[in-house]
């Protein structure tokens, strides 16, 4: 199917849960009363009941392709992201169950494209895409992770969802802190994992700022002038959230000194 929608936002329209942690069965669905998909949603409630582990379902349901898209086999079907966690992260996932009974975790992940948001019906042009998983325990080691590999992801735009649209997650644990010199650090591209590990580690926000005002000293003409309007919007995003600053005017970068005196 040719996708239409190519240049469309992802959004997470639904999430069913069973046996999952602390929570024996729940269906968490992003439309309210009058099916519309909101652009907010807040989950309140007291502590260990499960609002993580809610969040963290929703970064692992997403669509997994391990490939380069020009090297999708034919008959490919890719996985929820989950699947590429450890044996025993999937293990601590299942509720825990007496001894020698087998206990089952059922997650349901559904993503649109093609939605406006605040939009009662859906688009004709809407594309879904619903990923599916079962981990199955005995004793509290890994017996079964499927289902069937044809249903591990159900698509109407298989082009849109394999292809270079990629669901973008962005997820950041209650225990976060920010690090120190470490933009070239690969591991923190993908925010995902340190988010499941309940400890995420912040990029630098001097050294990207520091960054940023290099490439613009080094750059000229047109592409300086870009750079200098993107240090800009980032200067006005910084206003807008701390307190104690009124315009971008008032932040200012600067070079770091010199140690020793060097000039």
């Amino acid at each position: 199917m040719e996708s239409k929608a190519i240049n469309s936002s992802i959004y997470i329209e639904s999430l069913k849960l069973k046996n999952f942690r602390t929570i024996v069965e729940g269906d968490l669905n992003l439309r309210n009363e009058k099916g519309v998909l909101q652009q907010w949603t807040l989950i309140l409630g007291d502590n260990n009941i499960g609002k993580s582990s809610l969040l963290q379902s929703i970064a692992w349901m997403k669509p997994f392709l391990p490939y380069d898209e020009n090297e999708i086999p034919k008959d490919f079907y890719p996985a929820p992201i989950i699947s590429d966690n450890e044996n025993e992260i999937l293990e601590r996932l299942v509720r825990k169950a007496a001894h020698g009974k087998v206990v089952t975790a059922e997650l349901e992940g559904v993503f649109v494209s093609g939605q406006t948001l605040k939009k009662t019906k859906p688009q004709k042009d809407q594309s879904f895409c619903k990923t599916l998983i079962e981990i199955e325990v005995l004793n509290g080691k890994l017996e079964y992770i499927g289902p069937d590999e044809k249903e591990k992801v159900k698509t109407n735009n298989k082009s849109f969802f394999y292809g270079n649209n990629e669901v973008i997650i962005y997820a950041y644990s209650a225990s976060r802190r920010l690090g120190k010199e470490n933009t070239e650090d690969p591991k923190l591209e993908d925010t995902i994992k340190p988010f499941i590990a309940d400890k995420t580690t912040l990029y630098d926000a001097e050294d990207v700022l520091h960054a940023l005002h290099y490439a613009m000293l080094g750059a000229k003409g047109k592409e300086q002038e870009d750079h200098i309007k993107f240090i800009e919007d980032i200067k006005k995003m910084l206003t807008s959230v701390l307190p104690d600053v009124n315009s971008s005017k008032d932040i200012e970068i600067t070079s770091p000194k010199m140690v020793g005196g060097q000039k």
